[in-house]
């Protein structure tokens, strides 16, 4: 999906001054896993990803901005 879809590998810089936007090659994203009992529902999934991901912060200047 992050090769078909630009958007997903774009990121931003300042030249002389001004924003412009960075298409990057495509990668293959990280994807976070979660360790859950097999009664979870779908709310607790949701919460603990939540949680997860809260104290994690990305630049649009980071080299890959896209989390999937």
């Amino acid at each position: 999906m992050v090769g078909r879809h630009e958007a997903l590998r774009a990121t931003f810089a300042e030249l002389d001054g001004y924003p412009v936007q960075l298409v990057l090659p495509a990668w293959a994203p990280a994807l976070m896993r979660l360790e859950m009992d097999a009664s979870a529902d779908d709310a607790a999934i949701a919460a603990a990803a939540r949680t997860r991901c809260a104290g994690r912060s990305r630049s649009i200047e980071s080299r890959r901005c896209a989390r999937a």
